[in-house]
């Protein structure tokens, strides 16, 4: 049994019709309202949990699609595969509308043997305040735009 969490997956992406917080309707932990899939059978709830399960080869990749629209988002989902030679997959389309970037956001069975992986949505907010080492984003940028190594001549890069 395979577990790990990602953590961070920060996407330029938001909610368009909800201020600075955690998004309310992406997932209510009870059912699967707000997501469709191309073949729903892969897809169920368990234990507040969203759950992609095969018990039979499958043919080709499996999508449960949010109908959340988000960008500039922060999720936090913990990933539990039933084997560690299995994959699972988080993905998000995105359109630029009037120069913003915007979409949505997949879970994903993999094609291949029969598997389960289960889906912990822990936390997913839009706009998030953006800070590491202490640094605002402002900060960040400035020291981002500068080289660690000024280099004093090319002949360094060789």
């Amino acid at each position: 049994m395979l577990k790990f969490s990602l953590a961070a997956l920060l996407i330029p992406f938001l909610l368009q019709s909800c201020s600075s917080g955690a998004y309310q309707n992406f997932f209510n932990k009870k059912d699967l309202t707000g997501s469709s899939a191309s073949n729903m059978q892969y897809w169920s709830v368990e234990d507040s949990a969203i759950v992609g399960k095969a018990s039979e080869e499958v043919p080709r990749n499996q999508f449960l699609w949010s109908s959340v629209k988000v960008k500039d988002f922060y999720l936090s989902i913990d990933v539990h595969l039933d084997s560690s030679d299995r994959n699972a997959g988080i993905i998000s389309t995105t359109e630029d509308i009037n120069g913003e970037k915007e979409g949505y956001i997949a879970l994903q069975i993999h094609s291949g043997p029969a598997q389960t992986v289960g889906y912990r949505i822990k936390e997913l907010i839009h706009a998030p305040e953006i800070k590491l080492a202490g640094k605002n984003e402002k900060e960040l940028n400035t020291i981002l735009r500068n080289p660690l190594c000024p280099l004093r001549d090319r002949r360094q890069l060789i």
